[in-house]
């Protein structure tokens, strides 16, 4: 019978001390547990914002060669208006907005002063009047958008119509020239 009430005795004893352990030990480890789930959450929230702050470098381009850049991205994603329509906002519209953003990604990237010169052309059907109007209202329309969106301080646009022929073979209807200011 000693022998029971002994192991019954070191028994009850042992729980008493993993308790009291447990009792002063398993509070700091959970909060430290809590502490470190509490500061990964913050650099998460940290990171994400740091990246969508984060400016790009982007090294800033002659003028001869943004207008190689220009030049090749309106080869790659022509800017289309409607038919007998001079706003951006058409079936392409998206399209048109991508690539004006890319152009003026690149006005934004100039190493010095430019003058920008956008002229536009339309088919040659129509009248001459309707055409010439017609292509002058694009111009103004893309002048518009484009000085709203940089600091390039001057940007003329002029509409020919059908009046001036471009290549041939070619579907060219808006062109976009940078000349250097000394």
């Amino acid at each position: 019978m000693p022998t029971k009430i002994i192991i019954l005795f070191f028994i009850l004893l042992s729980i008493l001390l993993i308790s009291v352990t447990l009792l002063f030990t398993a509070k700091p480890i959970y909060l430290k547990k809590v502490e470190k789930i509490r500061v990964l959450n913050i650099q998460k929230v940290y990171n994400k914002t740091y990246f969508r702050k984060r400016n790009r470098y982007t090294p800033k381009r002659s003028v001869k060669f943004a207008q190689a850049e220009i030049n090749q991205i309106l080869i790659d994603n022509p800017i289309e208006f409607d038919k007998n329509s001079y706003l951006l906002e058409n079936n392409n519209g998206r399209k048109n907005y991508q690539t004006l953003a890319k152009i003026i990604d690149v006005f934004n990237n100039l190493k010095g002063k430019a003058i920008v010169e956008i002229k536009t052309y339309t088919n040659k059907k129509g009248s001459k009047q309707l055409n010439l109007n017609l292509s002058q209202k694009r111009a103004d329309q893309l002048k518009r958008y484009i000085s709203n969106c940089t600091k390039i301080v001057f940007i003329s646009a002029i509409g020919y119509g059908k009046e001036i022929q471009h290549k041939k073979n070619e579907k060219k209807y808006l062109e976009i020239t940078l000349k250097r200011i000394k």
